[in-house]
C-alpha cells in the first residue's frame, strides 16, 4: 500500500523548487512540485480523504495566506488530494497555457468577502415606530386564545420580513454598488443565515486594498445603527477563477 499521497493548496508561477516555513495539513512540510515556470504547492498526506476539522481548515488557510503575500495563486478548495507527483506534473503540463493566462489575469489581485447583517435591536426600534405594529402588539397582549395570538405573531413576522427585505434592497444594494465601483469584479454569494442581507465577494487590486477597506469601514459607520458589516480578507480569489481546479478526491 502506498504510504503517502499529495495534498494540493494551489497553483502559482515559480520555476525554482521551494520549501515554505509553514506547517501544512497533517503537520507536514509544504513545498512545490514544478513544471517549467509553474508550481503546485503541496504537502504529503496519508490516505485520500481529509476531515474538515477546525485544525485542518486552519492549516489549509494559513498556507494560502502565506503564499498570497508574495505570489498570485490559483487556490484549490479544501481537501484536494492526488496520488503522485506524476499526476501533478501531468496536470501542470496539460493545463499550462490556461493556468498561465489565469495567473496573468489575476496578477496582484485579492478577494475580499463582505457580509452585512441586520441588527436585531435596530429592527425592533424600526418596528416600534410603526403604528400598525403597536396595534398588533396590543392585540397580542389581549388575545383570548393561543390560536388568535399565533395568527397575530405571524403577522408581526411578516412585518419584520418586509423591513428586512427593504433594508436588503436599499442598504445592501447601496453597499454592494459602492464597493463594486472600487473593485475589478464583484459577485454575490448565497447565504443561509437569517440575519444576512448581503454576502458578496470583490476582486480587488492589492495596491488598492487600503482604499477599499476604508470605504467598507465608512459604510459600516454610515449604517452602524441598522446593520453590522463583517470584512473578511485578503483571500485567494476563489470566487473569480475561470479555470477548473480539481484532483483525485
Amino acid at each position: 500500500m502506498k504510504e503517502h499521497n499529495i495534498y494540493i493548496y494551489g497553483i502559482m508561477e515559480e520555476s525554482s523548487l521551494k520549501n515554505f516555513d509553514v506547517i501544512g495539513v497533517g503537520k507536514n512540510k509544504v513545498y512545490t512540485i514544478n513544471h517549467q515556470d509553474l508550481a503546485a504547492v503541496v504537502s504529503q498526506i496519508k490516505g485520500m480523504e481529509i476531515d474538515p476539522t477546525r485544525k485542518n481548515l486552519l492549516a489549509h488557510t494559513q498556507v494560502q495566506e502565506l503564499l498570497l503575500k508574495e505570489y498570485t495563486i490559483l487556490p484549490m478548495s479544501f481537501g484536494v488530494i492526488t496520488q503522485s507527483t506524476e499526476t501533478i506534473n501531468m496536470m501542470l503540463e496539460k493545463n499550462y497555457l490556461n493556468f498561465k493566462q489565469e495567473l496573468k489575469r489575476l496578477s496582484e489581485k485579492i478577494e475580499i468577502e463582505l457580509k452585512v447583517y441586520w441588527n436585531k435591536e435596530a429592527i425592533k426600534d424600526e418596528m416600534e415606530s410603526d403604528h400598525k405594529y403597536k396595534q398588533i402588539s396590543n392585540k397580542i397582549a389581549k388575545a383570548s386564545s393561543q390560536a388568535a395570538k399565533q395568527d397575530l405573531l405571524i403577522e408581526i413576522g411578516q412585518m419584520v420580513e418586509a423591513v428586512v427585505l427593504k433594508w436588503k434592497n436599499e442598504i445592501g444594494t447601496y453597499i454592494y454598488d459602492n464597493l463594486a465601483s472600487l473593485a475589478v469584479d464583484a459577485c454575490t454569494n448565497k447565504s443561509n443565515e437569517i440575519t444576512n442581507i448581503l454576502n458578496a465577494s470583490f476582486l480587488v487590486n492589492k495596491s488598492e486594498e487600503n482604499e477599499f477597506r476604508d470605504k467598507a469601514y465608512s459604510l459600516d459607520a454610515k449604517y452602524q445603527n441598522k446593520v453590522d458589516i463583517k470584512y473578511i480578507g485578503p483571500l485567494p480569489p476563489y470566487n473569480f477563477l475561470q479555470v477548473e481546479l480539481k484532483g483525485e478526491q
